[in-house]
């Protein structure tokens, strides 16, 4: 979303400063504000902003570089991956727990020497290209395609240019170094083209890596996962709600998408209204004073029950469509 607003604010750039009489001038966007939440119980919000010319140059920049790489080799756009996590490690641990030489720390502090880290293999995901190349958890990645590895960042650097394609990784396993051939898996680039903001919670379509980690539900839908929690919102953290959970069902009803979240409020009504979009009605026509009993599930799988009392004038419903002339919102009506 926060990029979808950022090219908006790229358009709006090059829009003239007046316009003929009649009509509304753009809206300027001075910056783009992004919200953090990280799940350390209490949750930790954090709230950082980018500066709308510089994300502007950014996102001009990386429209002209996929331009060409497109006009080079016409095709859809993928995002190399070893399909892994990591979490870094500093130079005394993997020193005194992995007894990695201090040869091979001088090679990873020469290509940067700001940091003293080494990245290793935290999770693997099974069948994937890690995997598949026979790394195990634990194992230290000291560089990729023969660039040292200092972060995650210098991994993603080094797989940019080869998905779909063989690369040597050397890892640290067991007092030695080892080679492997790794098959750069190429995974759709496909963004978010649709969000609701539903009491207060920030909900999409579950992405693949909560999948990944969750667990697949085989020939099921992928569902309905809330990504964060907006503070003072009817679902705020003093309901009991939480980020990074799955909608399973609301009043006893199954949420199998984000169109059942959506029309779940008209569906029990009978309510007819529309959204300023054209979109079937909102969520919230029950009332201010009626409650709606929401089931979630965790990573771990447990499930919980929260209620929450609805506020469709403070809190309404909205909707972010993408669609081929840029994003929608469309706010419910009821």
């Amino acid at each position: 979303v926060s990029a979808a607003v950022a090219a908006e604010a790229a358009t709006a750039e090059d829009l003239p400063a007046s316009l003929p009489s009649g009509e509304a001038s753009p809206t300027t966007v001075a910056a783009i504000f992004v919200e953090f939440v990280y799940d350390c119980g209490p949750e930790c919000h954090y709230v950082m902003g980018v500066p709308a010319a510089t994300a502007c140059g950014l996102l001009k920049a990386a429209i002209k570089s996929a331009e060409r790489a497109a006009n080079a080799s016409p095709m859809a756009p993928v995002f190399p991956s070893l399909e892994l996590e990591l979490r870094e490690l500093s130079f005394a641990d993997v020193r005194s727990k992995k007894g990695l030489p201090a040869s091979s720390l001088a090679k990873i502090s020469a290509w940067r020497p700001e940091r003293k880290t080494v990245i290793a293999v935290e999770r693997l995901l099974d069948g994937g290209a890690a995997s598949q190349a026979g790394l195990r958890e634990g194992d230290l990645l000291l560089s990729a395609n023969e660039q040292p590895l200092s972060g995650p960042v210098d991994l993603q650097l080094a797989l940019a240019p080869h998905a779909g394609t063989r690369i040597p990784l050397q890892v640290w396993r067991g007092n030695a170094i080892h080679t492997f051939g790794v098959d750069v898996a190429s995974l759709p680039a496909d963004g978010v083209d649709r969000c609701l903001c539903w009491h207060g919670m920030m909900c999409m379509t579950t992405p693949r890596a909560y999948e990944e980690v969750w667990g697949k539900r085989r020939g099921g839908p992928r569902g309905v996962t809330v990504l964060s929690v907006l503070l003072g919102s009817p679902s705020g953290e003093e309901e009991g709600f939480r980020s990074n959970t799955r909608i399973a069902a609301v009043d006893g009803q199954p949420i199998h998408d984000l169109g059942d979240l959506w029309n779940h409020g008209h569906g029990r009504n009978g309510s007819s209204g529309r959204g300023s979009s054209g979109g079937s009605g909102g969520l919230t026509g029950r009332g201010p004073q009626a409650s709606v009993v929401v089931s979630l599930v965790d990573g771990d799988g447990f499930v919980y029950v929260r209620s929450l009392c609805p506020d469709p004038v403070f809190w309404p419903t909205v909707e972010l469509r993408l669609t081929a002339s840029g994003w929608v919102r469309t706010i419910s009506s009821t």
